[in-house]
Formats: structure tokens, C-alpha cells, sequence
């Protein structure tokens, strides 16, 4: 191995705390890596002035996909090789301060394979979460952060906080005790793991299920800087939760996560299905990767993990699994035909799961949940069209908060579901009743 790979393999291990004996030069960057495009940006600057390259670069018109490839490119312009077809490119600023993200070529960005979605990543091992205290008490709920919510009449803004938070955790609580006691914490002692909980809505259900007594594993893969945050913010307020970082859409990656599980905890209460992976676009620009990315992260990850779990809660006495499911598995959302399409069959296995895992006290379901406010709403193509719409399809004229999924997924959690199996509960606000 020349002493560019080195370089070029330190980079990458610096910037991605990946073990450096991962880096493999044939690891590909989309799906073996996994690292999303601004990591990629990131490393892409740090190699330039690694190997006091110009800012001004002229590039090869060529896909870079692995390690080795990209060292031969660095090769090649530390050499002063001059490729045939070039384009200029403009670096990071180099400065601690956050600047403006540089607008890159194109030759450039498929260097960094900013384009794509990807699927596969090694994650965090056991020794690196050694610190994380998975068995201290939990602190009162008066330090968990306060979020603004909108209200559920009228449109009223309120505030979340712990205490408003009790009117629906203490009823589900009371629910579950059965002998109408009420518990304060009737998720203690549970294992929960909630995939794709770094951001959006598997991060509020990580809180959630903190907050009634959960140990909580967060996953994630993309997002992984804001799942080892948000798994130190549960504990730093009281909490017990790990991250396991790794993508679910790989089976090998899945094995890892659950084999972790075992070895830490050795069993499991709750499986959330909440990671969720496909191309929102026009039928027409779907292809045949789509179709790949939006399965395997949605149906077959289910399937896997679903087995993975079928052993883990045979020795609790049974569990609960719950997938996160939406309103375009049954009816046309714009530019949702991959994902929709994806979600039915994730719900018609939701069905056999729940006959095949019943005899060992498995309750599988799922909960459809219409468009929920936040980042990723805002982001969906032609969201300034769309959301009024779909706002104006809803009796209530407001789409739906996280705090709205989560009720009815506690409910399901609880002992006073135990007869609710292979359903699919629809919470989104009754814009699908508007045809």
C-alpha cells in the first residue's frame, strides 16, 4: 500500500471515526461508507489541503466510487498528471468557521458521490459505548426539553412540556397497569430499539419512550453525528439510552445491530420500525435502484428484523413490534409511487408477521401517519403547493406534530392492546377521508 492510500485512508479515519482497518481501499463510498454528502464535502476539503493541492482543481470527467479509485486521483494531480476532460472546482473555506456550502463541479461531487442514497456503513462497536451508563435511575421528567406543539383545537399554539405531556402518558399509563392503578413510568424495564431515530420522528419517539422508563437504543445511519447526540441528551438528563450506528437496508449491517443487542442486553420489549429509505419523485424517474433502496429498507429490513426479534422476545415472554407507515400505501400522494408502493407491502407483511409471530405473544402493527410538520415535510417537491393542500383535506385544517404519532404508538406499546394484532392504524388527521 503507497504511502498516498495511507494518507488518504488517515483522512477518512479522522473525519469518519471509521477503524482503519475498515477502509479498505475497494470500500465503495455509497454503499459500503455510507457517508452522507457533506461528510463527503468535508473530506474532500480535508484531502486538498492534506496534499496542498489548489483550490482551483482540474478534474477527471469520471465516477470516483471507492478509496482506491479516489487515491489514484490524488495520485494523478499530486503528479500533475493533466486528465483529458477537466472542470474546476471550489473548495471549503479553509477556516473552524462555518462559511457558505461551496458549489461544486460535477465531476467533483461524483468524486464525493454526493448523489445517491446509500445503504450500507459499519457502526459503532460495543467498546466505543462503554461510558454510556445504561442502568442509571432515570431523572424526573421536569428536565426534559420543552418543544413548541401546535394544539389540537382551533389551531392553538401550545407548549410541550412534561406536564402536558402527563394527560396522555398517564392515561395509557393507568390503561396498562389493568387493575387501574396508575404507573409513572410503565415502560420501566423495557428495551426499545427504534431504528432511524438520529432526526424527524424516531427522535421525538426515542424522547417519549425515555421519558416512561425505556431503555432506548437509537439507531442511525445517515444522521449519525445527531444519533450519538441524541442518545447523550436522554442520558444527560437522566435517561438510558445507546446509539448503534448502522444501516438497515443491508442484512449484514442489520445482524450486526441485533447481535449487538444480544451481547448488551441479551433481549428486547419494542422493535419500532421507523427507518425509511425512497426516491420522492415522478413515476417516471423511478428506477430500478429505487425500487431496490425503497424494499429492502422497508419490507425486507422488516422481515429480517422481525426474525432477528422473534428470538430476543421469546425470552422477555413476547414483545411488540410497530411499523411506521403512511396514508400513500392506500391512496396517490404526489411523487410518492416508490414509497407508496413500498409501504403497502411493508403493511401486507405487517399482516403475516402478526399470524406467524402470534403464538409467541408478538403483537405486530402499524401505524399509517399522514404528513407531519418539520424539516423533511418541507423539503418534499413542491411542498409550497402541497402543504396547504393537504392541510385543506383535514377536518381540522392543520397536518399532524410527532407528538400526534406517538399517542396511539404508546397505546399499541401497552398491555391494553395485547388483543390488537396485524392492524394498521391510521393517524392523519382524516385528510385521507376527502377523496
Amino acid at each position: 500500500m503507497n504511502d498516498t492510500s495511507t494518507r488518504v485512508r488517515r483522512v477518512f479515519a479522522e473525519l469518519t471515526r471509521y477503524p482503519i482497518a475498515l477502509l479498505n481501499v475497494n470500500a465503495d463510498l455509497e454503499s459500503d461508507l455510507g457517508i452522507d454528502s457533506l461528510k463527503r464535502v468535508e473530506i474532500g476539503a480535508a484531502l486538498l489541503r492534506e496534499f496542498e493541492l489548489p483550490s482551483d482543481l482540474a478534474l477527471p470527467e469520471e465516477s470516483v466510487t471507492t478509496i482506491g479509485e479516489l487515491t489514484r486521483l490524488i495520485d494523478s494531480l499530486v503528479s500533475g498528471v493533466s486528465p483529458r476532460m477537466t472542470v474546476g472546482i471550489k473548495t471549503l473555506p479553509r477556516t473552524e468557521e462555518p462559511g457558505p456550502e461551496p458549489e461544486l463541479g460535477s465531476a467533483w461531487r461524483r468524486a464525493l458521490g454526493e448523489t445517491g442514497v446509500k445503504k450500507d456503513a459499519w457502526w459503532r462497536s460495543a467498546a466505543e459505548d462503554q461510558n454510556s451508563n445504561s442502568t442509571v435511575d432515570l431523572a424526573p421528567h421536569r428536565n426534559t426539553p420543552k418543544r413548541h406543539i401546535e394544539g389540537t383545537h382551533r389551531g392553538t399554539v401550545g407548549e410541550y412540556s412534561p406536564d402536558t405531556a402527563n394527560l396522555w402518558r398517564d392515561g395509557f399509563a393507568w390503561a396498562s397497569a389493568g387493575n387501574g392503578k396508575r404507573h409513572e413510568k410503565p415502560f420501566e424495564g423495557k428495551i426499545a430499539l427504534v431504528t432511524g431515530s438520529g432526526r424527524g420522528l424516531g427522535s421525538v419517539i426515542v424522547d417519549r419512550l425515555s421519558d416512561l422508563g425505556a431503555q432506548v437504543i437509537v439507531n442511525s445511519f445517515h444522521s449519525r453525528d445527531q444519533g450519538e447526540a441524541k442518545a447523550a441528551a436522554i442520558r444527560d438528563r437522566g435517561g438510558k439510552a445507546v446509539h448503534v450506528w448502522g444501516s438497515v437496508a443491508k442484512i449484514e449491517q442489520l445482524d450486526r445491530i441485533f447481535d449487538e443487542i444480544d451481547s448488551r442486553f441479551g433481549c428486547l420489549d419494542f422493535f419500532i420500525n421507523n427507518a425509511s429509505n425512497g426516491i420522492i419523485a415522478p413515476i417516471d424517474q423511478v428506477t430500478e435502484i429505487h425500487w431496490e433502496r425503497a424494499f429492502n429498507t422497508n419490507v425486507v429490513s422488516l422481515h429480517h428484523g422481525a426474525l432477528r426479534c422473534r428470538r430476543l422476545m421469546a425470552r422477555r415472554g413476547g414483545g411488540k413490534i410497530i411499523c411506521v407507515s403512511s396514508p400513500g400505501a392506500h391512496r396517490y400522494i404526489e411523487h410518492f409511487a416508490c414509497m407508496g408502493s413500498a409501504k403497502a407491502a411493508m403493511e401486507s407483511l405487517v399482516r403475516y408477521l402478526a399470524v406467524d409471530l402470534g403464538p409467541e405473544n408478538i403483537q405486530v402493527n402499524a401505524i399509517s401517519a399522514g404528513p407531519i410538520k418539520g424539516d423533511l415535510l418541507a423539503a418534499y417537491p413542491d411542498s409550497e403547493r402541497l402543504i396547504p393542500y393537504w392541510e385543506s383535506r383535514t377536518p381540522s385544517g392543520r397536518l399532524g406534530e410527532a407528538e400526534d404519532i406517538i399517542a396511539p404508538m404508546i397505546f399499541l406499546l401497552s398491555s391494553a392492546s395485547t388483543s390488537i394484532t396485524g392492524a394498521v392504524m391510521a393517524v392523519e388527521g382524516g385528510g385521507a377521508l376527502r377523496l
